[in-house]
């Protein structure tokens, strides 16, 4: 004997089919609140961080601001951005396109590939960035500041006047965080930067080569951040006790290796002073390059290489020599080899 199971009642499907849609309604509600925060919080640590700047005197525009990408994600676009310094110096850029995770709209992802103009230096002209690739990856605190920045660029020229300066491979650094003061400590903010595959113009007269392998440094520059136009804002860091520590400081150029670490201040009058520890190898090639340009003659280099010889306490491979700068004199050792001018 077959017994048949009793179907559903319908009050019961209806209310299922409620209950779903009730949920799917409920969850759809949440996610627009919270892509809608999300997308505020972006927004706010952008203006944040515009609004910091004007504090200190700079002037900032980013051109038509677009923020979509509802309701999976958040992809923000700037027309053009710039920025421009109390003391004339100025920043133009391509425009911008990023986009941050909505799990994570603290963390922004640019992409800032294109023409970068800088400009206003007391010299004058328009320096040029081309970037066929460059990333920022910006990192937000939760009431908007920034935390730091990472950048990223492959194959970049840059260019004065339209005339080529150099050629990079590949450049990365990272600015930040910066560390506000704190009773007797200064505000501190922290630089890591790195460049490989630097190509100098041929025409440039160097015994080292116009290739240059490497370079890198690892610094923090200690003290307030003036406002003020550069000549007035020196001053005031260095009375406020300002000096950048260099960690550490690398060269890869041609035959010549250099690690040097140390810090430098400002004089009573803006000279740079200081002392670094370096440790320099290839120095011997350098020297038989020079005689062999005929830039030196073969008896000044014999000096040369006895002089190395005694840095180097009997290995001219390998020296390690104090660098200082004070009363406006650069020192090699105990030996002066060069006048130091106001950095203004």
């Amino acid at each position: 004997m077959t017994v048949d199971t009793p179907s559903p009642a319908p009050r019961s499907r209806n209310r299922r089919i409620l209950m779903t849609a009730g949920g799917l309604l409920l969850l759809g509600l949440l996610v627009t609140a919270y892509w809608h925060w999300a997308a505020g919080q972006v927004m706010a640590g952008l203006e944040n961080w515009r609004q910091q700047q004007i504090a200190r005197g700079f002037v900032v525009n980013f051109g038509e601001v677009d923020l979509t990408g509802y309701p999976f994600a958040l992809d923000l676009s700037l027309s053009s951005p710039e920025v421009s310094a109390p003391d004339g110096r100025y920043w133009q850029g391509p425009a911008v396109t990023g986009n941050a995770a909505l799990w994570d709209p603290f963390t922004i992802n640019a992409d800032i590939s294109g023409t970068h103009r800088f400009g206003g230096f007391h010299y004058g002209g328009e320096f040029r960035g081309l970037a066929q690739q460059a990333s920022l990856q910006a990192h937000l605190d939760w009431d908007g500041t920034l935390n730091h920045a990472v950048t990223s660029v492959a194959d970049m020229q840059l260019l004065y006047q339209d005339a080529q300066l150099l050629q990079i491979g590949t450049l990365d650094a990272v600015l930040g965080p910066l560390r506000p003061a704190d009773g007797e400590q200064l505000q501190e903010l922290d630089f890591d930067g790195s460049a490989h595959s630097i190509l100098l113009p041929e025409d440039g007269d160097t015994p080292l080569g116009n290739f240059v392998e490497s370079l890198s440094l690892k610094a923090t520059l200690r003290g307030p951040l003036p406002a003020q136009k550069a000549r007035q804002a020196l001053p005031i860091w260095r009375d406020a006790g300002g000096e950048a520590i260099v960690h550490s400081a690398d060269v890869a150029w041609g035959p010549l290796n250099l690690h040097a670490k140390g810090g430098a201040k400002l004089d009573a009058f803006l000279r740079p002073e200081g002392q670094f520890g370096t440790r320099i190898s290839g120095l011997s090639e350098v020297i038989n390059r020079l005689v062999e340009r005929g830039q030196i003659k073969p008896a000044q280099a014999g000096m040369l290489s006895f002089a190395l010889l005694s840095l180097g306490g009997g290995d001219a491979r390998n020296i390690a020599l104090p660098i200082s700068m004070k009363d406006g004199l650069l020192s090699a050792g105990p030996v002066p080899i060069a006048s130091l001018k106001p950095v203004l």
